[in-house]
């Protein structure tokens, strides 16, 4: 459901098992899509977040923290996806810090390309995150220190 005042906004769709959890929030200045994104009709799925991001370009300009965690992205839905970055690009173009993470879970080659190719073919910076490769250093450090407490 999306919520409008005249200078903020709010969009939040609970994650199902085939379509991604999606909030946006900019008084917090927040953005995420995360997890499995394997939508039945695509468009129909994504249009109010494309259309949350038009209404945007109204309103003053701020940060925008946007982040993108999938578990599985399936063709139809990356199209969408693609819709999304144009939306952020121009938002950027008109003012808006826009600030995008991509994280990946394993390493996944197929959602790193993605990324990649997202940001050549939009011009936009994605900050892509392995977050394994993240999660085992933590847990490195935790492993060497003797007074870690477990449960």
């Amino acid at each position: 459901m999306a919520q409008f005042n005249k200078y903020s906004m709010q969009y939040l769709k609970e994650a199902k098992s085939n379509t991604p959890y999606v909030s946006i929030d900019t008084e917090l200045g927040k953005f995420q899509i995360i997890g499995v994104s394997n939508c039945d009709n695509a468009k129909e799925f994504f249009e109010p977040i494309v259309n949350c991001l038009d209404n945007l370009t109204g309103l003053p300009l701020g940060k925008f923290h946007c982040v993108f965690q999938f578990d599985e992205l399936f063709h139809e839905d990356s199209k969408m996806i693609l819709f999304i970055f144009q939306k952020l690009k121009s938002l950027q173009i008109d003012g808006w810090d826009i600030t995008i993470d991509w994280n990946l879970m394993d390493n996944n080659p197929y959602l790193f390309k993605i990324a990649e190719d997202f940001e050549y073919m939009i011009d936009i910076k994605i900050n892509i995150n392995d977050l394994s490769k993240i999660n085992s250093n933590i847990l490195s450090t935790f492993k060497n220190k003797k007074d870690l407490i477990t449960a």
